[in-house]
C-alpha cells in the first residue's frame, strides 16, 4: 500500500518465485491479484531480475514473441519493479507497482521506491535468519552458533569496572568502533563519554547513576558512537549488573554492543518515506481481556485527523470517534473478523477531520497472534479523499454525458478491428428501433438497414479517411425494421499501429431526421422569403435569435439610404445611432415588452435619420415567432427602425448569458461590483476556491477586505483608491494573501476593469480572482532545487580534485619506491653474484619481477582512471594508421608467434585518439596472448557502419572464453588464468569496457572454448 501510494499508483504487489512459479504475497489495490499474474506480459515482467525496471507505457514496449498490451487486453499501462535478492544473491520475489494510466516516476520517488524494498529485503532476512537459528538444539552446538552469530551480527560483548570504571571490549566491540583485534584501546567511561553524540551523554550518566546506586539492575539503548574514521555510528548497547560484593553493592556492569548503523539509518528512511506521503502507520495490539492499545504510531495521524500521535496513544478511542457514524459499525466488523479469523483487512471508510471535513480514508492491515494470545495488527491507513473526489466526479460526468447524449439522440460505437469485436451504446438500439444484442447475431441485417444509395458514399468516406488518417464524416438514411426512413449523422476516427495498420474504428451516430426535415422545409420558405422581398415596397428584415443573424431587404437602402455594413453587428450599431434620441428609449421598451408579454405582432412609430441628415417618420411592424415553451426564437417583418433596439436587447442578452457560463466553467472566482446600487455578484469559483456562499451573504467589499492577508491589506487597499482617483485608469491588477474558509492562506491573483460615467467616476467593477497557491509553492520549490544542484556542483568539483591528487600519487609517489626496490635488487645480484646460490637468485628474480608487476598495475590503474577525464579534444582519425601503429608495436611478438593480423578497410572516425588507441592494443595484445599452444594466431579485424553508431568486430583462433565468464572478464582484476599460464594484471578489459561507456558504445563477447574469441563493441558517431 506503501509502494503504491508513494509512486501514485492504483496496485501495489510483493511476489514471491519459486521454479518460476509467482505467488502473491501481499497486494493492495487488486482483489484478485491471482488474475493478473496469469497474464504472460505479468509473468515475463515478475520474472525479470533487472535492478530497478520503469516501464512509462506498457503499450509502447517491446516484448520478447511480439507480444503486447493491446492484444492481450492487459488493464495497466506502468509498471515499475525492483527485485527481492537475498545476501547470497538469489533472486527470491519482486516488489512492484502498477497504474492504468501511463506515468513518469521523478528521482525521489525512484530514491524512495528503493529504500522501501530495502526495508522489505532486510525484514524477510531478518525472519529467515531467526528460523535457522531456532532450529539449533544441542548445546555445545548452540554456544559455537551463538558465538558465530554473534560475531556474524556484529555483536560485541564488553565489561565496565564500576569501581575504576574500565572498560574491556572483546574483538567485535573494537571492530564495531574500527579497530583492530590486538589494537590496544585504554577506555575509561569518560573517554567512552567523549567518543558518544552529545545528545546520549546525559542519558548514560543517568544509566550509570541509577546503576551505582541499585535503583536499576538493567538498561538498554540505542545511540550513536564516533567510529575510529571520524564518523557517527548507530549501536545499540544492552547492559546489566553481572557482579556485586557482600553487601550486594555493584561491582560489574556487562553487556553487549551492537552495530545498527545500516538498519537504523533504514528505519529513518522509511520513516522519512512514510512522512512524505499522506499516511499513518502503527501497530494496534487486541488483548485477550478486551483491552487495545496503539503503539509505533507515525506522525501522519496529524495530517489524517488533525490529532497528535501522542493524542491518539492516550487514547486509541479518539481515533474512533472521528469516524462517520454510517461507516463505524461495518468498519468495526471487518476488524473483528480479521482479528478471529487472523486474515489480512482491507476497506475504506469516511472521516470527519478536526477541522470539520469529511475525508476519506483507505486502510489494510495484516493480523499476527503473539504468544501471550494476544492479536498484533500492523496498519497502515492512507487519506485517498482526492481519490474519491475524482471518482465522484467521474461519475457525475459519466451521468450528464448518458443524458446529454440522451437528449441529443447521439450514440456511441467501437470496432475492435485486431479482434472482431464491437461495441454499441444502449442509444444507437433506440436509433434503430432494434433489440439490444442483434449487433453481434446478424451484422448483414444491420448492413441492409443502410439506404441502397447511401452506401457507396459510405465506403468511399471511410476508405479515404483511412488512407488519409482523417476524420469519417457522413449524414445518410436508414430504413427501420417497421419501414420508417430515419436521417443519421455519423462521424468517427480510426486508431493505427506503427505500420499504419487500423487497429479500431470509433465514432457517434445521432439522429438528425428532424433537423433534415426543417432544413429541407428551410429552403422553400427562404426561396419564398426572397419573392415577397422583392414584391413589396417595404425594408423587409429577418432576425434570427438562436443564430444571432439579420438580413436586410434590398429596399432599405432605397427608401432611407444607407448603405450595407460589412457584418450584422455594424449594421445593428449603424441602424441604432440614426434613431432620433427622443425616441430611443420608447421604441427599446416597446420592443421588450412585446417579447416579454408573449405577443405575436409588434408596431412602432418613430423618427430616423436618411443618410443625409434628414429624419424620416417610419412605421415598423412586425410578427414574432416562438418555440413551444413561448420563448422568441425570430422575428420577421417590415421595419425601418426597430432591429438595432432588438440587437441591442439580445447582445445584452448574450452577453449575460456568456457572463454566467463563463462563471460556471472557470476555475476563477469571477465577480462584479455595481457601486452605484451597491451589489456584489460572485461566479461559483467563488465558493469552489475559497468555500464561501454568496448566498449566506459571504461577499461584499467590507467582507473581502477582513480576508485579506494583514500585510497585504494596505497595499491593496492603495491601488483601489489610486483607481479611484486617477480617472484615465481602466485596469487594475493586485497579487495578495486571501483566507479561505479552512483558516488557510491563497496566493491570489486579481485582475479587472472599471466602468465610469460621463463625469468619470466609476460606477462598476469587473474582475477574477485566480488561486496561483501552486504556481508560487512550485517557485519556491524550483529555488530550493537550484540551491541543491549548486551545491552539488561544488561536491562533484572537490571529488574531481581529490581524484586528480589521487591520480597524481600513482604516476609519481608510489612509483619511486618500486622503482628504488628494483633498482637495489639488481645491484645487490650484480656485487654478490658470486656469493649467492642459485636459490637466493632466484628470489632476487622473484622479487623484481614482482616489483615490475606491481608497476605495470599501477600504470594500468592510472590508465583506468583517466579515462571519463581526459582533456583530448574529439579529432578526425584515420583507424587504419592506428592499428598499422600498434602492429608495429607487436611486431617482435607477432614474428615469433607467425601471427596473421587481417584487417578490413577501417573508416575515418571523430573520437579520441589516445583512448582509441589504448582500445585496439588491448584488444589486439589478448588475442595474440591467449592463442592455442602450438597453433599460430589469426586475427581477423571488420568494420559495419550502422545508423548512429560505429560497430567494430576482432575474431581470433585463441583458447576461447566459457560462457559463464562472458560479464566477468570486464571487471577489474578478474583474471581466467594464472600468472604462470599468461602474463597480465586483469585490468586490461576493464579498461576496454570503460572507453566502450565513455564513447557512448557497448561492447559484448562471443567465444567457443578451443575454437576462439570474439570482441563486438560499437562506438557513438560524433
Amino acid at each position: 500500500m506503501i509502494a503504491a501510494a508513494l509512486c501514485n499508483c492504483s496496485v501495489g504487489l510483493i511476489t514471491f518465485s519459486k521454479n518460476k512459479d509467482i505467488i502473491s504475497r501481499a497486494c493492495y489495490g487488486n482483489e484478485n491479484p491471482q488474475q493478473l499474474l496469469d497474464h504472460p506480459i505479468v509473468s515475463y515482467l515478475l520474472n525479470t531480475t533487472a535492478k530497478l525496471q520503469v516501464i512509462t507505457d506498457l503499450k509502447e514496449y517491446s516484448f520478447p514473441n511480439e507480444k503486447t498490451v493491446q492484444n492481450i487486453n492487459l488493464p495497466y499501462q506502468f509498471y515499475a519493479g525492483f527485485p527481492l535478492t537475498s545476501q547470497e544473491g538469489e533472486h527470491f520475489g519482486i516488489l512492484s507497482v502498477w497504474n492504468t494510466t501511463p506515468l513518469n516516476l521523478s528521482e525521489i520517488q525512484k530514491n524512495s521506491f528503493l529504500a522501501l524494498s530495502s526495508q522489505i529485503i532486510e525484514l524477510i532476512t531478518a525472519q529467515n535468519s531467526l528460523n535457522q537459528k531456532l532450529t539449533i538444539n544441542d548445546h555445545s552446538a548452540k554456544l559455537k552458533f551463538i558465538e558465530r552469530v554473534l560475531n556474524d551480527g556484529n555483536i560485541g560483548q564488553w565489561e565496565l569496572d564500576l569501581t575504576t570504571l574500565e572498560f574491556k571490549l572483546n574483538h567485535v566491540s573494537k571492530r564495531i568502533m574500527g579497530y583492530d583485534r590486538g589494537e590496544f584501546i585504554d577506555l575509561k567511561f569518560k573517554t567512552f563519554l567523549t567518543i558518544v553524540y552529545h545528545d546520549a551523554v546525559a542519558e548514560s550518566l543517568d544509566f550509570l547513576e541509577k546503576i551505582r546506586n541499585n535503583k536499576i539492575e538493567s538498561y538498554q539503548h540505542t545511540i550513536r558512537i564516533k567510529h575510529k574514521k571520524g564518523y557517527w555510528s548507530w549501536t545499540k548497547i544492552i547492559a546489566k549488573v553481572v557482579k556485586r560484593n557482600s553487601k550486594g553493592d555493584p561491582l560489574v556492569l556487562a553487556g553487549s554492543m551492537q552495530d545498527v548503523h545500516d538498519f537504523k539509518t533504514t528505519e529513518l528512511q522509511l520513516n522519512t518515506i512514510i512522512e512524505t506521503i499522506n499516511c499513518v502507520a502503527f501497530r494496534h495490539i487486541f488483548f485477550k481481556d478486551g483491552t487495545q492499545e496503539i503503539v509505533h504510531m507515525t506522525n501522519g495521524i496529524s495530517r489524517l485527523l488533525g490529532l497528535s500521535a501522542e493524542e491518539f496513544n492516550n487514547d486509541y478511542k479518539a481515533g474512533w470517534k472521528h469516524v462517520h457514524k454510517d461507516d463505524r459499525e461495518n468498519l468495526t466488523k471487518i476488524l473483528e473478523k480479521s482479528i478471529t479469523s487472523l486474515e489480512e483487512w482491507q476497506h475504506e471508510w469516511r472521516v470527519i477531520h478536526s477541522d470539520g471535513t469529511i475525508r476519506w480514508h483507505s486502510g489494510i492491515g495484516k493480523p499476527v497472534k503473539n504468544i501471550n494470545g494476544s492479536v498484533s495488527v500492523d496498519t497502515v491507513i492512507i487519506d485517498v479523499t482526492a481519490a474519491k473526489n475524482k471518482e465522484e466526479q467521474l461519475n457525475s460526468l459519466n451521468n450528464k454525458l448518458l443524458q446529454a447524449q440522451k437528449i441529443a439522440k447521439l450514440g456511441y460505437w467501437e470496432f475492435d478491428l485486431v479482434n472482431d469485436t464491437e461495441y454499441w451504446s444502449d442509444r444507437i438500439y433506440d436509433i434503430f428501433g432494434l433489440e439490444k444484442g442483434i449487433v453481434k447475431e446478424n451484422r448483414e441485417f444491420i448492413k441492409k438497414m443502410v439506404y441502397e444509395d447511401d452506401m457507396p458514399e459510405i465506403l468511399r468516406k471511410s476508405q479515404a479517411a483511412i488512407a488519409t488518417n482523417s476524420e469519417f464524416f457522413t449524414e445518410n438514411r436508414i430504413r427501420k425494421p417497421d419501414g420508417t426512413i430515419i436521417w443519421v449523422r455519423q462521424i468517427g476516427n480510426f486508431t493505427k499501429d506503427k505500420r499504419g495498420n487500423p487497429l479500431k474504428f470509433e465514432g457517434t451516430i445521432q439522429d438528425i431526421t428532424e433537423y433534415k426535415l426543417i432544413s429541407l422545409e428551410l429552403e422553400e420558405s427562404i426561396q419564398r422569403y426572397n419573392y415577397v422581398t422583392k414584391a413589396t415596397s417595404d425594408a423587409i428584415w429577418d432576425l434570427d435569435f438562436v443564430k444571432g443573424t439579420l438580413f436586410w431587404g434590398d429596399n432599405y437602402k432605397k427608401l432611407f439610404g444607407h448603405p450595407s455594413q460589412a457584418s450584422a453587428q455594424d449594421e445593428l450599431i449603424y441602424w441604432e445611432t440614426n434613431i432620433h434620441p427622443d425616441d430611443r428609449v420608447r421604441v427599446t421598451d416597446s420592443f421588450n415588452s412585446s417579447i416579454e408579454q408573449g405577443e405575436y405582432n409588434w408596431i412602432q412609430e418613430y423618427r430616423f435619420k436618411n443618410f443625409d441628415n434628414t429624419y424620416s417618420n417610419v412605421v415598423d411592424r412586425a410578427f414574432i415567432i416562438r418555440d413551444e415553451k413561448g420563448d422568441a426564437v425570430r422575428m420577421v417583418g417590415a421595419m425601418k427602425d426597430v432591429t438595432e433596439s432588438i440587437k441591442s436587447i439580445e447582445e445584452i442578452k448574450h452577453s449575460n448569458d456568456r457572463f454566467k457560463m463563463v462563471s460556471e466553467v472557470t476555475n476563477d472566482a469571477i465577480w462584479d461590483w455595481n457601486l452605484v446600487h451597491d451589489t456584489y455578484y460572485q461566479g461559483p469559483g467563488y465558493q469552489n476556491l475559497f468555500g464561501y456562499d454568496s448566498e449566506k451573504g459571504e461577499v461584499g467589499f467590507s467582507f473581502w477586505s477582513e480576508k485579506v492577508h494583514p500585510e497585504d491589506l494596505g497595499e491593496v487597499l492603495a491601488v483601489t483608491d489610486n483607481l479611484f482617483k486617477d480617472k484615465t485608469q481602466s485596469y487594475f491588477k493586485t497579487e495578495y494573501r486571501f483566507l479561505r474558509k479552512d483558516g488557510t492562506y491563497a496566493y491570489v491573483v486579481n485582475k479587472g476593469s472599471v466602468l465610469r460615467n460621463d463625469d468619470g467616476e466609476v460606477i462598476r467593477m469587473f474582475g477574477a480572482m485566480h488561486d496561483v497557491t501552486e504556481s508560487k509553492m512550485y517557485e519556491a520549490s524550483l529555488k530550493q532545487l537550484n540551491q541543491d544542484l549548486e551545491k552539488q556542483a561544488v561536491e562533484l568539483s572537490r571529488y574531481n580534485q581529490e581524484l586528480e591528487q589521487f591520480a597524481y600519487v600513482v604516476s609519481h609517489d608510489l612509483q619511486e619506491p618500486l622503482r628504488m626496490i628494483s633498482s637495489f635488487l639488481m645491484l645487490l645480484e650484480k656485487k654478490y653474484t658470486t656469493v649467492l646460490d642459485e636459490e637466493g637468485k632466484k628470489y632476487i628474480y622473484f622479487a623484481v619481477d614482482g616489483a615490475k608487476r606491481m608497476r605495470q598495475i599501477i600504470l594500468d590503474l592510472l590508465d583506468l582512471s583517466k579515462v571519463g577525464r581526459t582533456n583530448e579534444i574529439v579529432e578526425a582519425i584515420d583507424l587504419n594508421l592506428i592499428i598499422a601503429e600498434i602492429k608495429n608495436r607487436f611486431n617482435q611478438e607477432i614474428k615469433d608467434k607467425e601471427a596473421q593480423i587481417h584487417v578490413s578497410k577501417m573508416p575515418v572516425i571523430k573520437s579520441y585518439k589516445v583512448l582509441l588507441e589504448q582500445l585496439f592494443q588491448n584488444l589486439i595484445g589478448n588475442a595474440l596472448k591467449y592463442h592455442k599452444e602450438g597453433v599460430n594466431p589469426i586475427i581477423k579485424i571488420d568494420y559495419t557502419e550502422e545508423l548512429t553508431h560505429h560497430k567494430f568486430s576482432f575474431s581470433d583462433n585463441g583458447i576461447g572464453i566459457e560462457s559463464q565468464y562472458f560479464d566477468k572478464i570486464f571487471v577489474i582484476f578478474q583474471r581466467l588464468h594464472g600468472r604462470n599460464q599468461y602474463n597480465g594484471t586483469g585490468i586490461g578489459l576493464a579498461l576496454v569496457k570503460k572507453i566502450i561507456d565513455f564513447v557512448e558504445g557497448e561492447i559484448w563477447v562471443e567465444s567457443e572454448i578451443g575454437k576462439g574469441t570474439t570482441f563486438i563493441f560499437t562506438i557513438k558517431k560524433v
